[in-house]
Order: structure tokens, then sequence, then C-alpha cells
């Protein structure tokens, strides 16, 4: 799954994590000359940030492999949400390059019926 996202523009996804140890990536490429800060979101409801379907994890992989950021419950109820102008500080200020986002089951023990994800750069 290859998202769009470019500065100033959210893009959201839907998926599922239908089998113990799935996981879903998304990517997103930063252009030359911009340092955007990152939020993702997953959710439950189209619409509705307050919703959640399951208990995701997600991580922000940069184009080594390298985990910057990870999140399992910063999101409503057991939902993730990485927040650069927050805590996670790994997730502002991006360089140019590529990015990866990746959703599972929170210990991949289990799965997620569905989810939106939304991939916000600011």
């Amino acid at each position: 799954n290859a998202t769009g996202a470019a500065n100033g523009q959210t893009v959201t996804f839907a998926g599922a994590i239908a089998s113990v140890g799935d996981t879903d990536w998304y990517s997103f490429n930063v252009a030359a000359g911009t340092s955007p800060t990152l939020l993702a979101t997953t959710y439950g409801t189209p619409g509705n940030h307050s919703s959640c379907n399951g208990d995701t994890k997600l991580y922000l992989v940069d184009s080594m492999g390298s985990v910057l950021v990870s999140d399992d419950d910063d999101g409503n109820g057991y939902c993730s949400f990485i927040d650069g102008t927050g805590s996670d500080t790994n997730a502002a200020n991006l360089s140019p390059g590529m990015y990866f986002i990746r959703v599972e089951h929170w210990n991949n023990s289990g799965t997620v019926s569905s989810y939106y994800l939304d991939i916000e750069l600011r």
C-alpha cells in the first residue's frame, strides 16, 4: 500500500489485520527542501477519530528499515497515534527520503477486523 501523502495533506486508508502476524505497510516520500512533521492515527469509523475497532500498533520506519517511532495506545481506546507535534520527536522535522508506516495488532497475537489510518504531513 503506497500513499501519495504530501506536505499539508492528510491521506486516509482502510485496512484490516486479517490473520495473526499480518502487517500492513504504507509508504510516503518527503521531498527535498522540506522537513514535515508526521501525524498518523488509527481509528474505527470513517470521519470519527473517537472510534476504535481493535488494538493496533503503529511504527514509523525509515528507508534503511530502522524504527524511528512506535506507538501502541496513544490514540482513542486501544488505537494508535504517532504525534510528531508532541512526544514523538523522531516523527518531527523529517529529512527528505522514503518512509513507511507499519500497522499490526499490538503484539501480533490477534486480528483487527477493520481500521482506518490517517497519515498527515505538516
